[in-house]
Order: structure tokens, then C-alpha cells, then sequence
């Protein structure tokens, strides 16, 4: 899915619910959706498993730290968020109390924009 951001680095709005990919076979899994999203706009993509797929993953450092560095400077930067969901349809709104995602699995998840 994808969600708007609240102006304060946090999903916000549902933009698209881009339904279920199954994920019952191995290899790349891809969909085509078709939203506008306007340029300079930060949007989080996000997506919730009912199985224990394998996702590839980015390395944290190959991330870009969004969420910057605890005070301690530690090695680990924030580069997303993750929360405990349910499996089903996105929610309109992205849920609070969701935790900075500072190690892996961070997945690697893709779009390709066309013009």
C-alpha cells in the first residue's frame, strides 16, 4: 500500500490498498497500479504478510536514515516504521504506535514510476 506522510515523518493517509500478491512461489513478485503521486511529496509504502514470506532486504546501511540517529549515535538509524498489524485490508488511517525500524529485515520494496 501506499500512505501519505503527516508533515511530521509518519504515515498518515491510506493513498492506494494495492490488493494481495500471493506469495505462495518463489521469486519476484510484481503489481501494476495506476495513482498520481506529486513530485516532491514523501509517501511511505508499506505492506502486511498472512504467511512468513521471504522478503529480500536492504542493509541499514544502504538505507537512507529518514528518522536520523538515536543521541547515543549508535549504528543503527531509523529508516521506516513498523507495527503490529492483522492481516487484511489496509487501514484508512495508519495506525499509531508504530516503532522505528532500525535493523533488518528492512524490505526492499520497489516502484517504478512511469511517465
Amino acid at each position: 500500500g501506499i500512505y501519505n506522510d503527516n508533515g511530521n515523518l509518519y504515515p498518515s493517509s491510506l493513498i492506494l490498498d494495492a490488493g494481495t500478491v500471493d506469495t505462495s512461489t518463489t521469486g519476484v513478485k510484481s503489481i501494476t497500479i495506476s495513482t498520481t503521486i506529486s513530485a516532491g511529496k514523501l509517501i511511505w509504502l508499506v505492506y502486511v504478510a498472512d504467511a512468513a514470506p521471504t522478503i529480500r532486504s536492504m542493509p541499514n546501511a544502504a538505507c537512507m536514515p529518514i528518522l536520523g540517529v538515536s543521541a547515543a549515535l549508535d549504528t543503527a538509524p531509523g529508516v521506516g516504521w513498523t507495527v503490529a498489524y492483522t492481516f487484511g485490508t489496509l487501514p484508512g488511517t495508519f495506525p499509531s504506535g508504530a516503532t522505528a525500524l532500525t535493523s533488518v529485515p528492512i524490505p526492499a520494496i520497489f516502484v517504478r514510476a512511469s511517465a
